[in-house]
């Protein structure tokens, strides 16, 4: 039982979201106002503009115990990347959508490296978070829809699902 408690962490260390879930240590590819290729639809209201990094905080709706701070950031070119960093976790990479004026929706994919001495054979999984919220009065929220899956047969592993919800990280 403790093994397999100890390998459902190591996952989800590994999967954190901040689903958005999930999230980055973070690169911008281009400048934040071409972060959704103009299609911010802000009504002149800056407080709602998705655009740029955000700084949140994730919590497992099945584990309390699974909770993260992270990085969260919409790229030029509809990149999104979601970077755990507390407890540090591997960078999220994928792709985002404007989903209404405030809306979004996100896909994000992540590897883990090998398991070393005592892993299971085979490669290591791959995860992958949906991420649906909206940005409202200056704050990002939303769900996250984890799936672990096997690297070779592409079933799912383990799932879960959870909240995230943070503010603008200023330059």
């Amino acid at each position: 039982m403790e093994k397999a408690a100890l390998g459902r962490r190591q996952m989800l260390s590994g999967a954190g979201i901040a689903a958005g879930a999930m999230v980055a240590g973070t690169v911008m590819l281009s400048s934040p106002a071409m972060a959704d290729d103009g299609q911010n639809n802000d009504n002149g209201n800056k407080n709602n503009n998705i655009t740029g990094s955000w700084m949140v905080n994730r919590q497992s709706d099945n584990d309390p115990t699974d909770r993260a701070m992270g990085v969260l950031s919409f790229a030029g070119g509809n990149v999104m990347i979601v970077h755990d960093i507390n407890p540090a976790g591997p960078p999220f990479t994928g792709t985002w959508a404007r989903r209404g004026n405030h809306g979004f929706r996100a896909t994000v994919w992540t590897g883990q490296s090998g398991g070393g001495p005592g892993a299971p054979p085979g490669p290591p999984p791959v995860l992958r978070v949906h991420l649906e919220g909206t940005v409202h009065d200056g704050t990002v929220s939303g769900t996250y829809d984890l799936a672990v899956l096997d690297a070779v047969t592409n079933a799912t592993i383990f799932a879960d699902t959870g909240t995230f919800s943070g503010q603008h990280i200023s330059a």
